[in-house]
């Protein structure tokens, strides 16, 4: 399942990816005060990160997703991100009691009212949906994470 419609594009952009060896890697939170360790194993076929919902929900959150982007593992259009660097993702979440697609939508507004393209945006997430679906990664485990690397 693909939970990519906020961060990973803006995470790539801010310069909060950071990759530290052949098969791990950190992730600045967009508020700056968590960093998230994601893991995969050598032939790429696992992936697993230490954020909330990766860890216990098993979903390809904004870590994992953006380190697949970094890696150009899929393509990813810089340009489409950039109107997104410096968002707040946790704030702006907060803001819509947690309502995902309040708080893309108020974000893709913003983005447009200041003279970006909503649709370019709106498109690079979903083709980025979509190559990752048919990565077919699977679920690694952090407790297991030096099985993996």
């Amino acid at each position: 399942m693909c939970h990519g419609r906020r961060g990973p594009g803006s995470a790539c952009a801010d310069g909060r990816v950071r990759i530290k060896g052949p098969t791990n890697a950190e992730v600045t939170s967009s508020s700056g005060d968590k960093t998230y360790s994601v893991r995969w194993s050598d032939d790429f076929r696992q992936i697993s990160s230490n954020d909330n919902a990766s860890y216990w929900q098993g979903y390809c959150r904004c870590p994992i997703i953006a380190i697949v982007l970094a890696l150009g593992r899929i393509s990813f259009d810089a340009n489409a991100a950039k109107p997104l660097v410096g968002v707040h993702w946790k704030k702006v979440n907060g803001r819509h009691k947690r309502d995902c697609d309040k708080a893309v939508d108020s974000v893709l507004q913003e983005v447009e009212s200041g003279g970006d393209d909503r649709a370019a945006i709106v498109n690079a997430v979903e083709r980025i949906c979509k190559e990752l679906a048919a990565l077919k990664l699977s679920r690694g485990s952090m407790k297991n994470a030096t099985q993996m690397q």
